[in-house]
């Protein structure tokens, strides 16, 4: 009935022909649509919770991926940061993968995010020196299965207005690593939060 109340009074332009149409006091009236802008203002307040607070404002990502043999189970952790604040994290299995190959992953799934979230600047921190470095251009990606992985992290970053990756020590990624670890432990249960 709500959506038809907004539509008649969007159509009749009087709260008076609207009321009549549905066989409503003139108070009752004004009772639905007070109802109808709580649910609106409770829908409005939940979509902009799950959304990052200001679009313009850095994404700064710590991203880690684990190998329990080399290739061996594997998983993914990121950590996403705006403000100071986590806004999300990603503890993911991804099946049999190298280490480097489950840094590549972490990668991608962070960019894919970044860019589901809407953002234009995003700022990667990983504890992997080679990953870095191949992104960068400063080493070069010799191995075909990595090539691959490379070129797809290329081609998402292309997406952002803004685009920086930091290699970290290790002791620094320990939430992102705890998350990977734990994917692993959980083999193939995923959690986010």
């Amino acid at each position: 009935m709500n959506l038809n109340l907004l539509k008649k009074f969007c159509e009749f332009k009087s709260v008076e022909k609207t009321a009549d149409y549905f066989g409503i006091s003139i108070d009752d009236f004004f009772g639905k649509i007070k109802q109808i802008c709580e649910e609106l203002e409770k829908c409005n307040y939940l979509a902009k919770k799950n959304q990052l607070s200001n679009l313009d404002t850095t994404l700064t990502v710590f991203i880690d991926g684990a190998s329990s043999n080399n290739p061996g189970s594997a998983g993914i952790g990121i950590v996403f940061m705006q403000n100071g604040e986590i806004i999300k994290t990603v503890s993911e299995y991804i099946g049999e993968k190298t280490n480097n190959e489950a840094e590549y992953t972490a990668l991608i799934r962070a960019l894919e995010i970044g860019l589901d979230l809407g953002v234009k600047s995003i700022e990667v921190f990983s504890d992997s020196e080679l990953i870095v470095k191949q992104v960068l251009g400063k080493y070069a990606v010799k191995q075909d299965h990595l090539k691959r992985l490379n070129q797809k992290v290329l081609s998402l970053i292309d997406k952002f207005e803004h685009f920086e990756i930091k290699h970290i020590s290790r002791n620094l990624n320990s939430q992102a690593d705890k998350l990977a670890k734990s994917a692993i432990e959980h083999s193939g249960k995923q959690a986010h939060k």
